[in-house]
């Protein structure tokens, strides 16, 4: 298993992933604004700046399968109240190396710092960029362990 969050998704990115043991990885936070929780097939990657010790303790206390605790309301409500962060939803983070050439769909880089999406992203990414598309905005940035 890789030792940081940034080579477990450095790896998935190469399509090697976290051995479906169900079991859970707690490593360290890559940034102060990084701390959450990644599920991959049947294995849980932990990752805080909080003793190791008391995220398996806390998972220990959900009363649930312990392949579903790390994202059980019940444990990410704890960690939340541990750490003083909020939570908003469960997402998705995709991870992979950028493809050649240009897209195939009409972009246009949108300048306007102000633009609701723009100052949205920006409160939780880095390298904030954003274009307009037909019929919608494209917003990217650099996200969690850098990616």
């Amino acid at each position: 298993m890789a030792e940081t969050l940034r080579d477990i998704l450095d790896a998935a990115a190469r399509g090697v992933f976290p051995p479906a043991d169900g079991r859970t990885t707690v490593v360290p936070q890559p940034s102060h604004q990084d701390s959450g929780v990644l599920a991959f097939t049947a294995h849980s990657v932990v990752f805080t700046d909080e003793d190791p010790a008391w995220v398996y303790a806390a998972l220990r206390d959900v009363d649930c399968d312990g392949l579903a605790a790390p994202m059980h309301p019940r444990f990410l409500a704890a960690l939340m109240e541990r750490t003083g962060r909020t939570a908003e939803t469960i997402d998705a983070v995709l991870v992979g190396s950028p493809l050649p050439g240009e897209p195939s769909l009409a972009l246009t880089e949108i300048e306007d710092a102000d633009h609701p999406r723009i100052v949205y992203a920006r409160r939780r990414r880095d390298d904030v960029r954003a274009w307009a598309a037909d019929g919608g905005v494209l917003v990217m940035g650099r996200g969690v362990a850098g990616r």
